[in-house]
């Protein structure tokens, strides 16, 4: 029987120092967002990679994107985007600002990349 990592390239990462159960519930809410957001069948890409003293975890949906004029308040406490959930799951507009202080308090940086109508990608960077 094949193992699951067959056919995976395997790349050696820099360390990073971190809480781990702070950084866990950072990459958790952001795949629970690309989740919620996304039609059932579309795919979520998790991507880490090393750039310029950085570790990065890059999260990209296929969901609906995010309107560029909702990008500059979208970490903020409370704040939702006009998109609505795929499943009608409640959003309370907490989980990008907890993200965002998890990234702060970590010595790290969250972005966000999104394009209207197609897909979002976060990059969570943090100093290894």
């Amino acid at each position: 029987m094949p193992k699951a990592t067959e056919g995976l390239v395997q790349q050696h990462l820099e360390t990073i120092i971190s809480d781990k159960i702070l950084l866990f519930i950072a990459l958790e809410n952001i795949l629970s967002n690309s989740i919620k957001y996304s039609e059932p069948g579309k795919i979520i890409y998790l991507k880490t990679l090393e750039q310029a003293n950085q570790l990065n975890f890059e999260i990209k949906d296929e969901g609906k994107g995010i309107p560029p004029n909702e990008l500059n308040t979208l970490f903020d406490r409370y704040k939702t985007t006009s998109n609505r959930t795929t499943a009608q799951e409640q959003s309370r507009g907490l989980g990008l600002s907890i993200v965002k202080r998890i990234c702060d308090e970590l010595g790290g940086k969250i972005k966000v990349k999104s394009d209207t109508g197609q897909c979002s990608t976060f990059t969570l960077s943090f100093p290894v």
